[in-house]
């Protein structure tokens, strides 16, 4: 599919965003999870996810 420069550089300036999610053991952080990875990371952009436990 052709695309246009413009959407092209959108497309490359979305993979040069960082999205960050925090999450925990509860359901609505799947669902929270779920819908950025649904609606806000592209495809090709890196996504890093990082869940963070600690000690008590």
């Amino acid at each position: 599919m052709w695309k246009s420069v413009n959407h092209e550089k959108r497309d490359s300036e979305a993979r040069n965003q960082l999205v960050a999610v925090a999450v925990d053991s509860d359901k609505s952080s799947q669902h929270a999870l779920k819908w950025a990875s649904d609606h806000l990371i592209g495809k090709g952009q890196l996504f890093i996810l990082l869940h963070i436990h600690r000690k008590m």
